[in-house]
């Protein structure tokens, strides 16, 4: 439980967005990126538990509620093994922003690979664009 500094209980709220491209122990989309692929069912279990780290990590840090966005096609997060205290948004069509408005506090995107640098990781890239902040301040005010 978090508080101000007036001892007011705050209520803190997480944004997750993830993806399966990027998660650790999916080297390839040829066999971990689609239903139809070998492994899909295997990479859907990593990126679900991946995911369910960190939101226990929010819980850990004094989160009280957890927003998990599938982000992945045709879908990665297992609902079933995700962690219970995650809410869950998934399925066709998401439109931006992705159920992220200005009542979360935190925002964090996992499971996604860098952009097109020529790296090891290149067959299975993404870039968010649509996420970029227009303006980003850091650190509180001044003339930015």
């Amino acid at each position: 439980m978090l508080r101000n500094q007036a001892g007011e209980v705050l209520t803190v709220k997480a944004y997750i967005m993830t993806d399966l491209e990027g998660c650790a122990g999916i080297p390839s989309w040829h066999d971990y990126g689609a239903p139809e692929h070998r492994w899909y069912e295997y990479a859907r279990e990593l990126v679900t538990l991946e995911t369910s780290a960190a939101v226990q990590g929010c819980l850990d840090a004094g989160v009280d509620e957890v927003l998990v966005v599938d982000g992945h096609g045709h879908g990665a997060i297992n609902p079933v093994l995700l962690h219970p205290e995650a809410k869950l948004l998934f399925g066709r069509p998401i439109g931006y922003p992705f159920g992220c408005d200005e009542s979360f506090d935190a925002a964090m995107m996992g499971e996604f690979r860098r952009g097109d640098d020529g790296g090891p990781a290149r067959e299975v890239q993404h870039r968010w664009r649509a996420l970029v902040p227009h303006w980003l301040v850091l650190g509180g005010g001044g003339d930015h």
